[in-house]
Formats: structure tokens, sequence, C-alpha cells
């Protein structure tokens, strides 16, 4: 059995089990239990439960013939545009679901990344997330950019770019260095966005950013890397007020 399509359900919503019997009746077209069993080495009394779970969902279907219950699923293409659907519904339900952690004053949490690929990860997962907050606000992204975060997410930083909606806008600061001093040169291209340079006596060596319920700093030590992500709205709205002052006094 192809691991790689295993890999790739089991990622989109299929446990292991179910996987394998989606691909095992995709490669038969149609298949008895015993057939099923034998080639994903399920126990029949658990194939049972997982058929009829899938059965429910909409991917598996049964017929009968000569008394011989056969099974056969929905073509990849139509399982697609199913997960596309709950994909869209959760996420227009994502707005309400956040209101629910603002209204009721959910505990503020801190959020741990290590290594490049972590948080390359939380980056583009969460970038939607951190908008939706800004949404509720301003649609303002306040925040001191470090020259390192810009050499090593380029890439996440053009497409993000690409993604924001034309009500959003970026506040920055950040420190003196070619990458960042191309990027201004090319400042006019990008909309909504304003940057300004800090003077040379002041060295911060991080990234932070403030998205309204969201704080995110990322730190960048020798060959090291790591990330925090603070979900806290009374500590945004103090280091909100912290970066309107730095702008009303630098030039």
């Amino acid at each position: 059995m192809d691991t790689k399509l295993l890999e790739t359900l089991q990622q989109y919503w299929l446990s292991d089990n179910e996987s394998k019997i989606y691909i095992t009746i995709l490669e038969y077209g149609q298949a008895v239990v015993s057939m099923i069993s034998r080639k994903t080495w399920i126990k029949r009394t658990t194939l049972y439960g997982i058929l009829e779970y899938l059965k429910r969902q909409g991917i598996v279907q049964e017929i009968i013939k000569n008394d011989i219950k056969y099974f056969f699923v929905i073509s990849p293409d139509i399982l697609f545009k199913n997960l596309e659907k709950k994909y869209l519904s959760f996420k227009e339900s994502l707005p309400e679901l956040m209101t629910v952690i603002w209204k009721f004053g959910n505990r503020p949490r801190i959020t741990f990344y290590e290594g490049k690929e972590q948080i390359e990860n939380m980056l583009y997962e969460h970038y939607p997330l951190w908008a939706i907050s800004m949404a509720n606000y301003d649609h303002t992204w306040r925040w001191y950019q470090d020259h390192h975060f810009v050499e090593l997410y380029i890439d996440w930083l053009n497409r993000s770019r690409q993604q924001k909606s034309r009500k959003e806008k970026i506040k920055l600061f950040t420190n003196k260095s070619d990458i960042e001093k191309n990027l201004r040169t090319r400042q006019k291209k990008v909309s909504n966005r304003t940057m300004k340079f800090l003077p040379k006596w002041f060295e911060f060596k991080s990234t932070l950013w403030v998205c309204w319920d969201y704080i995110v700093m990322f730190v960048f030590k020798d060959e090291k890397q790591y990330a925090y992500e603070i979900q806290d709205a009374m500590l945004w709205s103090n280091i909100r007020e912290i970066f309107k002052m730095l702008r009303a006094f630098v030039k």
C-alpha cells in the first residue's frame, strides 16, 4: 500500500485504519469484508465498525449482490470536494469561535516554537488567525522587524503580502541593514505599509509582532532560532501603546 497516499489521507481528517480501508476499496473498485480485512490486516470486528462510520460520513457505500454485501467508495475528487466544503464551513465559523474566546476572557496562553520548521509551520498555519484577530480592531500589524527574520523567511513574507486583504496596514520599525534598505526602496510597491528605521544606538535583537489578541516574538541567537506566541489582550494593549509612542518620536 502506498505510504505517501496513506500519509496524505491521514493529514486530512481520515485515521490510519480509515485511510487503509479507503485506498483498499479504491484499488478493488468493489470489495467484500474478507478482502478488505486480508489486505489491511484489520480484524473483521473492528472493520465493521469503521465501515459503518465511513458510511455515515458518505465516504463508503454498499451494494448487495447474490446476498453478498460489497463496499465501494466515492472517488477522490468527490472526497476532496467534501473535505473542501467542511474546511470552508469551519473557516466561516472561525470568527464566531474566536469571539467565544474573547467574550469569556480566556486565560493568557503561551506557545513555544523551536527551529525553522516549527516556526515556518506556525507562520503559515496561524497567519489567518492573526488576520482575523486584527480585523476585530483596526486591521493594523505593528511590529519591530529584525533583519534576520527577513533573511530567513522572505518566502513567507512574499506569500503573506499576496494573501493580505486591502484593509490590512503594516506599521513597522527595523534596524538598518542592506536587506531592509532594499525593502524600503520597494516600499511604494507594497500598499498600506510604512517602515521606520530606529536610531543606531537602539539595539533590539529580535522580531516582535503585535496583532491585537496575539503577540509573537522571534529570537535569532547564533545558529538557534525560536519563537513565542502569546495570546493576551491586556498585554497586547500595553505593547501597542509603546509602539504608538515610538512612532511619535521616530522620524
